[in-house]
């Protein structure tokens, strides 16, 4: 049973225990074989938590920040999110939208199914208040890998083109830029916090900063 509200309470906590696990886990990580032969994330679609579908091309234009979320970390993670695009600015001014995929593949944090998570995102006004879309519960790592994340990895630091593998995500709250063709600019490991980066998504909003596209695997 999951006692939302002490955990919301000790998110500093969780989230300073997780981002250390998560530099010892991103040295150590494992790297399997990923491939994807999509070369823009608008060609893929994906599940909310409500089960409806998310056609990223109807997001064409728009800086897309894609990560697997956890609940336990939501209030420090967001918040610095929110501090910068408060009241909708980043959709407004730029065209910036998040989306978080819940995954229990990390000591198995996540609740166990998509009613719980409804339940708590619902009970703290998450989406709203943290200006996030809250996507299916999904596999970021191994043979059960979302397509999704097949081409985020693929197009992103995490992919070696000599062993053609990619190391998988460390931890909770992995996080790929992703510019307005679609294309991966940067991938944020789970120790690096929102607020070190929001200057990048202020240069991909200004078209200052681009994606890159790696080329088909042969």
């Amino acid at each position: 049973m999951h006692v939302c509200l002490p955990l919301l309470v000790s998110a500093s906590v969780f989230g300073s225990i997780g981002r250390k696990m998560g530099q010892v886990l991103e040295v150590m990580a494992r790297s399997r074989p990923v491939n994807s032969s999509s070369k823009s994330l608008h060609e893929l679609s994906a599940k909310t938590l409500d089960g409806a579908t998310v056609n990223f091309k109807d997001y064409a234009g728009k800086v897309l920040l894609v990560t697997n979320a956890h609940y336990t970390q939501f209030t420090e993670i967001w918040q610095q999110y929110q501090d910068r695009f408060k009241g909708g600015e980043g959709k407004e001014e730029g065209g910036f939208e998040i989306f978080a995929f819940p995954c229990a593949q990390f000591a198995n944090q996540e609740f166990p199914d998509a009613a719980d998570i409804k339940k708590f995102v619902a009970a703290y006004n998450i989406p709203e208040k943290y200006n996030v879309r809250m996507m299916e519960k999904i596999d970021v790592n191994g043979p059960n890998m979302h397509p999704v994340f097949s081409f985020l990895k693929y197009h992103s630091s995490l992919y070696d083109d000599q062993s053609k593998t990619a190391k998988d995500i460390s931890w909770n709250f992995g996080k790929f830029l992703v510019d307005q063709e679609g294309h991966v600019v940067k991938y944020y490991g789970p120790q690096v916090m929102p607020k070190s980066f929001i200057p990048d998504i202020d240069q991909v909003i200004a078209r200052a900063l681009r994606g890159f596209v790696r080329p088909p695997p042969q």
